[in-house]
């Protein structure tokens, strides 16, 4: 009877402990804590359960906002197994991924599959024509070469330098 009692308590308190995971990073997801939530949609992807789908997407999206596209590609990879309701947007974010991860025809199998669901997209048409052109510009040879100016570039990025105090 005791040993029967442990065992449920302790389903409870796993079961418990999965559902709260998936809670946490689903509100550092929206506050835009990224990092913080790849370990907790980790644990709750783990878990064979209804939010299970979810947690890999949004594992896959926390990685692609990063910059960290081979591990955003393995989560996605991991979804196309799984059953349930794939967003559509979701081919549009992996298409992407595969892209910066130069796996070219796989991207542009998932951008048709995203065009079939909003065939307006220009977004989507114009990423299935670069990629269908990419050998031809990759053959091509290279006309200049982009270099750091001393003084200017620093080891951070630029984005949007402006002048501040006539300076």
């Amino acid at each position: 009877m005791s040993k029967r009692f442990l065992i449920i308590v302790q389903f409870v308190l796993i079961v418990t402990y999965s559902f709260g995971q998936k809670e946490k990073a689903d509100k550092f997801y929206a506050d835009g804590q990224y990092a913080k939530a790849i370990p907790k949609y980790i644990k709750a992807s783990e878990k064979s359960n209804s939010d299970q789908l979810d947690a890999y997407i949004k594992l896959g999206d926390c990685y692609r906002i990063l910059n960290d596209y081979k591990k955003a590609e393995a989560a996605y990879r991991k979804v196309l197994t799984l059953k349930g309701n794939i967003p559509i947007d979701f081919r549009y974010n992996y298409g992407n991924v595969l892209k910066s991860n130069k796996n070219y025809m796989e991207a542009i199998s998932q951008f048709y599959a995203y065009v079939e669901e909003r065939p307006n997209d220009v977004k989507a048409k114009n990423a299935i024509k670069s990629l269908q052109e990419i050998k031809y510009w990759m053959r091509k040879a290279i006309e200049y070469t982009v270099k750091n100016v001393d003084g200017i570039n620093t080891a951070k990025s630029e984005f949007c330098p402006t002048i501040l105090n006539n300076k």
